[in-house]
């Protein structure tokens, strides 16, 4: 926390009864703020979700992906997308490639083992008043 003014006064020049007086305050407060947040882990970013977990029932399971450009005949008028093995994406789509190294890397061990929280951020807010 900062806090800083001043004072200036006196008799203006070339007169004899005039004075002026002239106040200045400032108070400057800083604080850091916690924020934990999901980002993708290193793996993820170039489309390998072998070790990523998803909640079913409240289970952790492997995480299953599917390729959108092929699908199987499993019954009448029936289809089902062909599973991806081992949930690594063969050839990442480079567009999504880019948008994902927007994202910073983990930089503290994940809360659970789905990964969450993994990313720790703490910027400094800053408030100032004058008068």
């Amino acid at each position: 926390m900062n806090t800083y003014g001043g004072t200036l006064g006196g008799r203006v020049p070339k007169t004899t009864n005039l004075f002026f007086f002239v106040s200045y305050e400032g108070l400057v407060h800083n604080q850091t703020v916690d924020y934990l947040k999901s980002v993708p882990t290193a793996l993820q970013k170039v489309g390998n979700f072998g070790q990523t977990k998803v909640s079913v029932s409240g289970a952790p399971v492997p995480l299953q992906i599917f390729d959108p450009f092929s699908s199987q005949l499993t019954g009448p008028n029936t289809y089902q997308r062909t599973p991806v093995p081992n949930a690594v994406i063969p050839r990442p789509d480079p567009y999504a490639q880019k948008l994902m190294s927007y994202f910073p890397l983990p930089n503290r061990t994940a809360e659970d083992q789905f990964g969450a929280n993994n990313y720790e951020y703490r910027p400094i807010r800053t408030s100032a008043r004058t008068a």
